[in-house]
């Protein structure tokens, strides 16, 4: 059932596709009527399918998801394959314990052959590979394990592989496989097991990868022989399968016809041969460092190519084609013989060669596989090898073909060294270890060594030997290309030996070596950084670079000589220059003269005792002292220094020992003993006069502590140095291992102590000199007293306590704290000045009190005079608080400095007129005491005032400061930037400066204003400096009631509070005077608003804004040359605008100027800036754009009236056309109505084409305008055009027909002529006799008949018409009636005059 049917949709929506041939995954679709028993059919495939779909888990998505990443799929297609068949069963097989081994999956796609642009089919399937052949792709799974499968192990325990031939088939396949993926991995293996444990094991990995790669050599060569077989054209012309007997042979051969295609086709395959065997015999295209593995291959494909030639030959439409040919007794039977005879000759020497070069594939192995080390052994078989087929072979053994051999064999060699070199190429020369690649390099050259040897043996056993052919040939030419690298190798060892030679270069640290190193590594980097391969003996750049660098390397050991000679120059110690002689030397560069240097600092040496000789007798009295060493260890240490410095190069030149042996070194360390004896002499004496001196110095302890400088009184440490010197003496001879005497042990044993009552004494006085420092000059008679108090407290220094008193300790102790209170004292005093005083005058400096937006920033007046009135309101408050914090701040600060004074007895002191400033001192024994008392208080209480006042007044300054500031800032906003001029900084002057009031230029008919005004501008300036200065009224003097000035603070709030916001009432002004009579403190408006500088700043300000009229006016250019939009009067410019303009052209010109304004209008610059203000153009901009369109709908509008006219009468004319045109064509009349309806719309046709475009184009213009237009209208004129053309398709329609039906009414018409002709005749001869005009009729009966006849002639007259339009339709000759139009116009004349005859009578007949 599933072999018939189709694709079946399952419930998910996918596709069952059912298959004929699982393994191919083919669709055959049939179309079969299913009935009820396929339906059940269907349904029972379709739960089988659900069935297997549930057994598939974790194990099958993997294998899905490797084989969707791979080929061109989606998983659940995939999914739906797998599920057809027994594919899920093998599968299953795999994934079970001990189960199969591997899944095979084929996969391609099928073009379609009909359609290239559909999809290809895409065929997946399992199989075996031993039945279909293989598509291109294949997709392998490989089990490592006898375990069964399972989804935790899959991904470990099974491979997944691709065979991909990439259109070369099942060779190239397995051929990619082996070389790309697994030769690879293997050659990277580590770990090979027990193989890796000995050199057996490796021999056998080298064997078993050298079989791998002539396997993949062997797969490579096989694709190529199929690819290069040889084939003979077909036989098309004849089918030659046909002649089997003889008879037909001979039948065929005496058919000249079929002979004649026969031989033709005989002498092409005759040049095909030819081609063939001329190709094979071409000199082979070979690289010239191919080996002797190429040889065998060539010879092989060579006899597939051959044997396929053969089998050719052999074929049946060959011997058929031969067969004629002989009973032809053709002449091209002689040249296919001959040919013939020569593919036999190649067959059997390409066969020869193949099985005597099989006999080297032994032996040539190892020159693929081995090293130089190992290749050894493998010569000697080599050679017996090519030795044997020298002699036997029959073709092979010539001198060209076996040098070419011994060349190949000799390139493997060399291809094997550079291998083995490189580490199979792995790693350069360089990027190896140089005892590595010397081992390499040497066994390499011994390789060929031992390879000529035993060519050598080789030929002489031959020519010993007088049965076998001559072995000599070119060694020349066979072994010049491994002495060309052996010469490469020899130089390479001269190139490591001398990297090693000068790699101590990098490793010395001698001064601007470095130089010498980085030009060596240049050299060698450059030599080292060429693109050519080294080993590559081909290339002679190498031999020109290496001369180039050894060429280098010489200039740099003469130069290194150079620097070394230069070095020694500069070098004056004979130590420093054997350690620099030494440190070249280590260098160990047999070009450096060491010994010619030796020598010269041996002469060095001397000249350096002889000079510390002379030395010693010039400074023995006097030595030169070091940095901080007392006099007579710094003599000890000045001749020890002299000592060691001829001592040192002694120890120096021992390690020359070669060089210490002649007869000048023996001289200078004879010298050098004497000196030596000398300087141990004179330390000895000068060691000894110290200890004697040691008593005189202790007697200095006994001095007081104090002293004061004889001319400025300043406190001084009363401490003698020698006491220190002694105390460095006896550590410098400590230090120097010289013996102490027993007292100055004892006086070292308490330096510690002595000298840290020293330096706690000097602190002590220094700390007393900083704090007198910190005391600053303001208050320094405040301070005096305090200063008084720590005199006292050093007093005692002075007379009683010595360096060797017990209670030191505690005297500067009470320094300490005496010091500790004054010091804490002027913190507090400096600390009130800076942190309560200078931080809150600094604070009023620093308030806002302009409402000046930031730079950059606008704001209008309000906003300005808001921010101002705000900031000032807030600024009093805080200036007036600032006030009292510095007035409370220098109250206490004075507190602090004035000492409680010592009570004074009553009755020491006596009041002259009661008044406390006049003072009498009694008479007392302490008369002096009080009356010093008195007076200091007197000066502490001036000095008070007078500190009182200065803070007073630097509190009022910083108030001017702040008002003024703030105006000078107003000021500078505001002045434009012509007439700035900054005193601090002239150089602003020129500097732009951004605007600060936002204002508007406004269209205000017929001029342009600015709005707010510049005189309400200034006005608001005015009122902003007037809120500035009088926050001063917020601030009042100081020695008043701190309560008070609190309520008088917020009477002046609500004052200008009430003053700012509204007129004051009459109960408003009650209350102020209230609050005023509350108020008798004194304030600081008066101090502040007479300052000549607030004077001078209020005075230019008043008038800052108004000077800039003349700068605004001149703004307003940029919108004068508009003015026309306004000036002129649209109405009476519409006025005879549609006579005036014609075309369309001229009103959407017109509009098009005035759209165009608009947006130039629109692109004037958004505002203007002059000086402080920013003119905002929004508004003017938008009253003349709205100017512009009010100009644009006026010239839309009369275009619009203009067309519209045109528009109706169109539509009128269309109308009346297209109704006298659908009138039914029935009589002559008709066809007279048709005609000149048509003869109109072609006299109208080419205005209404002309018209129809202005139209559009005026409606067009008027919509891109956007000009309101009646929808109704717009949708007229859209089919206007629409209708002129049907209407012209109906006027052809009308032609066509009326050309139809011409000749039917051409017959009536003549038919129709001559009963006129008739009718004419008898009108007239009635109209003689009857008529109005006959003789004797009144004039009563001649107005009645004159209406008889009258109607009777109409009638006449119609059908003259309509003849005469007839004749001229069908183009006949008018015919001419003279009668009818003379009774024409006598009946018009008649008419006339009865018509007044019968108004007479009746106006007669009225009387």
């Amino acid at each position: 059932m599933a072999d018939k049917l189709g694709a079946l949709p399952d419930t998910s929506g996918k596709v069952i596709k059912a298959r004929k041939h699982v393994r191919r995954g083919q669709l055959h679709k049939k179309s079969t009527a299913i009935t009820g028993d396929a339906n059940k059919e269907l349904q029972k495939l379709k739960e089988e399918r659900e069935a297997k779909r549930s057994l598939m888990d974790a194990r099958h998505q993997f294998l899905i998801g490797a084989m969707v990443s791979k080929i061109n799929m989606q998983a659940e297609e995939v999914e739906e394959i797998l599920l057809d068949g027994d594919q899920l069963e093998r599968m299953e097989d795999f994934f079970a314990a001990n189960g199969r081994k591997s899944l095979l999956f084929y996969y391609e796609e099928i073009p379609d052959k009909e359609d290239s642009k559909k999809p290809p089919q895409k065929h997946l399937y399992l199989t075996d590979g031993t039945k279909e052949a293989f598509p291109g792709l294949g997709m392998f799974f490989l089990r490592t394990i006898v375990k069964a499968i399972t989804p935790s192990n899959i991904a470990q325990e099974v491979n997944f592989g691709v065979l991909e031939s990439n259109g070369g088939g099942i060779l190239e396949a397995f051929e990619t496989l082996l070389s790309s993926i697994f030769i690879p991995a293997l050659k990277q293996q580590s770990n090979w097991g027990t193989l890796s444990t000995d050199s057996k094991g490796d021999k056998m990995k080298t064997e078993f990868l050298s079989k791998l790669n002539t396997f993949v050599s062997v797969l490579s060569n096989a694709r190529a022989s199929i690819r290069d077989r040889a084939e003979l054209s077909s036989f098309k012309a004849i089918d030659v399968k046909n002649f089997t007997t003889p008879a037909q042979i001979m039948g065929a051969a005496g058919n000249l016809e079929i002979l004649e295609m026969v031989e033709s086709k005989a002498q092409a395959w005759c040049k095909e041969i030819e081609q063939i065997l001329t190709e094979s015999e071409q000199m082979r295209k070979e690289a010239d460092d191919v080996g002797p593995r190429v040889e065998l291959e060539h010879w092989k494909k060579r006899l597939a190519k051959f044997d396929s030639l053969t089998k050719c030959i052999k074929s049946h439409k060959c011997r058929t084609v031969v067969a004629i040919l002989v009973a032809a007794k053709s002449k091209v039977l002689k040249s296919w013989r001959q040919l013939d005879t020569q593919i036999t000759d190649c067959t059997n020497e390409a066969k020869d060669n193949v099985k005597f070069l099989y006999t080297l594939e032994k032996y040539i192995e190892p020159l693929y596989n081995y090293n130089p080390v190992t290749m050894l052994d493998s010569i000697p078989g080599l050679m017996n090898a090519i030795r044997m087929i020298n002699n036997y072979s029959r073709y092979y053994n010539t001198s060209e073909r076996m040098t070419a051999l011994f060349v190949k064999v000799t390139n493997q060699m060399v291809t094997a060294c550079k291998a083995y070199i490189t580490s199979n190429g792995y790693k350069k020369v360089w990027e190896q270890e140089r005892e590595v690649v010397l081992d390499r390099i040497a066994a390499s050259m011994k390789l060929n060594d031992e390879y000529q040897k035993f060519y050598q043996k080789t030929k002489d056993k031959v020519a010993a030997s007088k049965n076998e052919r001559n072995f000599d040939f070119s060694e020349v030419y066979m072994f010049g290309r491994f002495n060309n690298f052996c010469i490469r190798l020899t130089k390479l060892n001269e190139l490591m030996a001398m990297l090693e030679m000068y790699s101590s270069l990098g490793l010395s640290h001698i001064e601007g070596i470095e130089a010498f190193n980085n030009r060596f590594n240049v050299a060698f980097t450059s030599l080292r950084k060429k693109p050519y391969d080294v080993l590559d003996q081909r290339k002679s750049d190498f031999d020109f670079d290496f001369d180039d660098f050894k060429k280098q390397v010489s200039d740099l050991c003469d130069q290194l000589q150079l620097m070394m000679d230069e070095r020694f120059q500069g070098v004056a110690s004979v130590k420093q220059a054997l350690e620099l002689l030494q440190r070249f030397h280590r260098l160990k560069i047999p070009r450096l003269d060491i010994a010619g240097r030796f020598q010269v600092i041996l002469d060095q040496f001397l000249n350096e005792l002889e000079n510390s000789r002379q030395l010693y007798n010039k400074f023995r009295e006097h030595p030169p002292l070091a940095w901080n060493m007392p006099p007579i260890a710094g003599r000890v240490n000045w001749i020890r220094q002299l000592y060691q410095h001829i001592t040192e190069p002694v120890s120096t030149f021992q390690m020359f020992e070669q060089l210490m042996s002649t007869p000048k070194a023996k001289k200078a360390i004879k010298a050098y003993n004497k000196l030596a004896r000398v300087f141990v002499e004179y330390e000895m004496l000068y060691h000894q006069g110290w200890s004697d001196e040691v008593e005189n110095v202790a007697t200095c302890l006994n001095a007081t502590l104090l002293v004061r400088h004889p001319e400025n009184g300043q406190v001084l440490v009363n401490f003698d140095s020698r006491i220190l010197e002694l105390f460095r003496e006896i550590q410098c001879f400590q230090t120097l291992g010289l013996e102490v005497p027993a007292l100055g042990k004892i006086l070292f044993g308490r330096k510690d102590t002595i000298i840290s009552n020293y330096q706690s004494l000097q602190h002590a006085i220094n700390e007393l000199v900083r704090v007198q420092q910190k005391i600053p000059e303001l208050f320094r008679r405040l301070m005096e007293p305090h200063l008084n108090q720590v005199e006292e407290v050093l007093s005692p220094g002075f007379t009683i306590h010595t360096w060797t008193s017990l209670n030191i300790q505690l005297f500067i102790e009470s320094i300490h704290r005496a010091l500790s209170d004054l010091e804490l004292l002027v913190d507090k005093v400096v600390g009130i000045k800076e942190n309560r005083i200078q931080l809150a005058l600094e604070g009023v400096t620093l308030l806002d009190i302009c409402g000046l937006p930031p730079n950059g920033e606008v704001c209008t007046i309000q906003e300005f005079l808001s921010a101002t009135k705000t900031l000032c309101e807030t600024a009093g408050v805080k200036v007036e608080t600032h006030s009292q914090v510095v007035e409370a701040a220098v109250q206490e600060m004075l507190d602090l400095l004035m000492m409680p004074e010592k009570e004074i007895p009553s009755d020491a002191i006596e009041i002259v007129d009661g008044d406390d400033a006049d003072v009498t001192i009694v008479k007392r024994p302490d008369t002096a005491r009080i009356k010093k008392q008195v007076e200091l208080s007197k000066q502490m209480q001036i000095e008070a005032r007078e500190i009182y006042q200065y803070f007073k007044q630097q509190f009022l300054d910083s108030l001017l400061q702040l008002i003024r500031c703030s105006m000078d800032i107003l000021r500078r906003r505001l002045l434009p930037t012509s007439q700035h001029y900054n005193m601090q900084d002239p150089l602003q002057e020129s500097k732009t400066r951004p605007p600060v009031f936002k204002t508007s230029i406004t269209l205000a008919l017929p001029t342009i204003v600015l709005r707010p005004a510049l005189d309400d501008i200034q006005q608001a300036v005015c009122s902003a400096t007037t809120m500035m200065v009088s926050i001063s009224k917020q601030v009042f003097e100081w020695q008043q009631n701190r309560a008070n000035r609190m309520i008088e603070s917020q009477v002046c709030l609500k004052t200008e509070a009430v003053d700012s916001v509204q007129p004051l009432t009459s109960r408003s002004k009650r209350n102020l005077a209230k609050m005023q009579k509350v108020s008798s403190l004194k304030n600081c408006y008066k101090y502040v608003s007479e300052n000549k500088e607030i004077l001078k700043l209020q005075s230019f300000v008043s008038t800052i804004i108004s000077s800039m009229k003349k700068m605004t006016t001149d703004s307003f250019e940029t919108f004068t040359k508009y003015q026309f939009l306004w000036t002129v009067d649209r109405d009476e410019k519409m006025k005879g605008i549609e006579k005036e303009f014609t075309l369309v052209a001229n009103f959407h010109g017109e509009m098009k100027r005035y759209r165009e304004l608009e947006d130039v209008i629109s692109s004037e610059a958004d505002s203007i800036t002059q000086g402080p203000l920013l003119m905002v153009t929004d508004d003017i901009k938008l009253a003349l754009v709205t100017e512009a369109k009010a100009w644009v709908i006026s010239f839309g509008r009369a275009m619009n009236m203009k067309y519209r006219i045109s528009v109706e009468q169109t539509f009128e004319l269309f109308d009346d056309w297209s109704i006298r045109l659908s009138r039914p064509i029935k009589d002559l009349d008709d066809i007279r109505e048709a005609m000149k309806a048509l003869k109109e719309l072609r006299e109208k046709e080419i205005e209404i084409d002309m018209n129809l475009g202005p139209i559009e184009e005026s409606y067009s213009i008027l919509q891109r305008m956007n000009i309101t237009v009646p929808q109704e209208e717009v949708d007229r004129v859209d089919t206007l055009r629409y209708t002129w053309e049907k209407l012209q398709i109906q006027a052809h329609d009308v032609t066509v027909h009326l050309v139809e039906i011409q000749n039917v009414y051409h017959e009536k018409l003549k038919v129709n002529i001559e009963v006129f002709a008739k009718d004419v005749t008898t009108f007239t001869e009635d109209y003689k006799l009857s008529g109005p005009m006959a003789e004797g009729v009144l004039p009563r009966e001649a107005s009645t008949r004159l209406i008889l006849y009258q109607t009777r002639f109409d009638d006449l007259w119609s059908n003259f018409q309509t003849y005469s339009d007839g004749e001229k339709l069908f183009g006949l000759t008018v015919t001419e009636y003279p009668d009818v139009q003379r009774i024409k116009k006598e009946l018009n004349l008649l008419q006339k005059l009865y018509q007044l005859y019968n108004q007479v009578m009746d106006s007669v007949d009225g009387y």
